[in-house]
């Protein structure tokens, strides 16, 4: 850019220059010229003309398009033709205003501006005169006319340079105030630019904020409708929730007042009849039969508890054998068949999740059933923890976990039989532990309190307690297996007649409610009834406390200050003999005859659980623990 400027510099100069030397070649060459023709002809003065002038050097100065030329005397010489008008001789030279007029002719300073600043006017004047002899010229001071024309030649280069010095810094001058406005607009361009992209961003953040207001907006308003359209159906929900709650209480109370009716009307036609059969049934030979069999069933449980005892007690000294003898190798010997550890070590059982049994690192576990490993390691029970799903035996169908075990004998997949070593005791912390032991309960572990249920089987096991359900406080030793009491009859009054209810242990427990209810049905109080009604029980999971109060068998029947607790209508009523009356009544109202039948028989709890679950009761096929 900077060498391109130079060039164009250099150009103009040379356009300035160049005009300029050929217009001082031209004047010198004029001044040669008229020299010599002044040398050939005489001078004169012009009229009115200083008397130091020469007219034959006078040039008249001619002002542009007002001012006439002036006279030009009779006796001019013509120089260029014999004509009597003023001819112009235009120049390249700048205009100077303040020249003088010179022999050589004067510059026209009223001509146009393109002559000013390009070409100037030049006016020469000449006539046609008769030849004349020249004869040298000379001043009134003595000077000749060549020494004079000398210096007007001088002034008039000193005044052309001056001039062309004036136009260079003119020039200069006009491409400075060109650049600086060549500048000015740049900057006056850029700002525009600058505003105009500022105004842009500003119109795109303007609209950038404007789309976001619209999608927020947008989003607002899709959020209201879908919270409108969430209440709109939660309230279409609760609607038809409460229409099929008052249908299902309607078709509910419906039922209850038949079965009530049926109930009384059937109460009232036998009433007479149940009676005298109680009566009856209360006579010396019943008695007699009865207390023959309770001291039967007593002799047979003292002998049971005497064999228990001895196992016990001979366990425990087998136990404290291996506790005196460390290197002794651990007992493989499971006892009874179908338990988690060896005999010695099922004591002091505490409740929680399952049954938790203090035993050292490395003591074997086994299958308590023939089955399969599905699994290995349990959340908070350790990573190694096996579970078995049990196939045959008493707990078929069932699922059992080894909590807090160690290394596993056996890998998942693996068919096991009931009594095959499948682990040992983690030895040290194993999952959530304070110390080597074994938790073994039903899978998946339940809340606190649900190994309840497996303690009652491996206490249905061994036949003594080894352990102390959540209830119940625990003890340090393990108490003598007591023989297990029936409790006695004594009878209570029912809307259908005098039933029989224990009176030892009470109705708050299981095995109380469950001799209660043979009682009161006509059923003899046998081990195969009460395995199938506790079992019953288990499998229904209601209970003496809770929701489903004085229910364990989760029955539907509507009693006097009962009130439902479920979809279904189970029933949680005001005390334990009132929901023993209210199971008596709904296995008597003729839908469960089976059931009935069955626990009259007494010999089977097998055929009791298929009864129960081939009724319209609800509970379905159960376990038998």
């Amino acid at each position: 850019m900077r060498r391109s400027r130079r060039w164009l510099r250099g150009l103009m100069a040379a356009v300035m220059v160049v005009p300029a030397a050929l217009s001082s070649a031209a004047v010198i060459l004029y001044n040669a010229l008229s020299k010599q023709y002044r040398s050939n002809v005489p001078s004169q003065p012009f009229s009115g003309a200083p008397s130091s002038h020469r007219t034959s050097d006078q040039i008249q100065l001619v002002k542009a398009g007002s001012v006439q030329p002036a006279a030009i005397h009779s006796q001019a010489a013509a120089v260029h033709a014999q004509a009597s008008t003023a001819h112009v001789l235009t120049t390249t030279l700048p205009h100077p205003t303040a020249l003088p007029v010179g022999n050589l002719g004067g510059m026209v300073p009223g001509a146009k501006a393109d002559n000013r600043t390009g070409s100037h006017a030049v006016a020469t004047t000449h006539t046609s005169l008769p030849p004349a002899k020249p004869a040298p010229r000379t001043h009134s001071g003595g000077h000749t006319v060549d020494n004079y024309d000398t210096q007007q030649v001088a002034s008039t280069a000193r005044a052309v340079s001056l001039a062309l010095m004036e136009r260079k810094h003119h020039e200069e001058e006009q491409q400075a105030a060109a650049k600086a406005a060549k500048q000015r607009e740049n900057r006056q361009k850029q700002k525009a630019e600058q505003e105009a992209a500022a105004k842009a961003a500003q119109e795109r953040e303007l609209q950038r904020q404007q789309q976001e207001a619209a999608a927020a907006a947008q989003a607002a308003k899709q959020r209201a409708e879908q919270q409108a359209a969430l209440e709109a159906a939660a309230a279409a929900k609760a609607a038809k929730e409460r229409q099929f709650l008052q249908a299902l209480a309607a078709a509910q109370a419906a039922k209850q007042r038949a079965e009530q009716q049926a109930a009384l009307e059937a109460a009232a036609a036998a009433k007479q009849r149940q009676l005298a059969a109680f009566y009856e049934a209360v006579t010396a030979s019943e008695a007699a039969k009865e207390r023959a069999a309770l001291q039967s069933l007593a002799a047979a449980r003292a002998e049971q508890q005497r064999e228990q005892l001895q196992a016990f007690f001979q366990a425990l000294a087998a136990r404290q054998r291996s506790q005196a003898a460390p290197t002794q190798q651990v007992s493989t010997s499971t006892g009874p068949t179908g338990l988690p550890l060896p005999l010695q070590f099922l004591h002091n059982g505490t409740v929680d999740q399952g049954v938790a049994y203090v035993a050292p690192g490395g003591t074997p576990l086994y299958a308590m059933g023939t089955g399969t490993i599905i699994a290995a390691g349990i959340s908070g029970f350790g990573p190694n923890t096996p579970v078995l799903q049990i196939t045959s035996g008493r707990l078929a169908g069932r699922i059992v976990f080894y909590g807090h075990a160690g290394p596993n004998l056996v890998p998942v997949g693996t068919h096991v039989v009931q009594g095959q070593q499948i682990s040992t005791v983690g030895a040290g912390i194993v999952g959530v532990s304070n110390g080597p032991h074994l938790t073994i309960g039903f899978y998946p572990p339940g809340p606190m309190g649900s190994g309840e249920a497996m303690l009652e089987y491996i206490n249905s096991v061994v036949g003594f307690q080894t352990g102390q359900p959540t209830h119940a406080p625990a003890v340090s030793t393990p108490p003598p297996a007591p023989v297990r009491q029936v409790p006695t009859a004594t009878p209570i009054s029912t809307s259908s007649g005098t039933a029989q209810v224990g009176s030892g242990g009470g109705l708050n427990t299981r095995q109380g409610f469950a001799v209660a209810l043979l009682n009161a049905l006509g059923a003899p109080v046998t081990s195969q009834n009460l395995l199938a009604i506790e079992s019953w029980e288990v499998a229904e999971g209601g209970g003496f406390g809770g929701r489903t109060a004085f229910n364990p068998l989760n029955t539907t029947l509507p009693m006097p200050g009962s009130r439902p607790v479920t979809m279904v209508g189970v029933q949680a009523y005001t005390s334990a003999s009132q929901g023993l009356q209210a199971t008596v009544n709904t296995l008597r109202n003729g839908r469960y005859s089976g059931i009935v039948a069955a626990l009259r028989a007494g010999n089977s709890a097998q055929a009791v659980e298929r009864a129960v679950a081939a009724s319209p009761w609800g509970t379905g096929a159960f376990l038998l623990i």
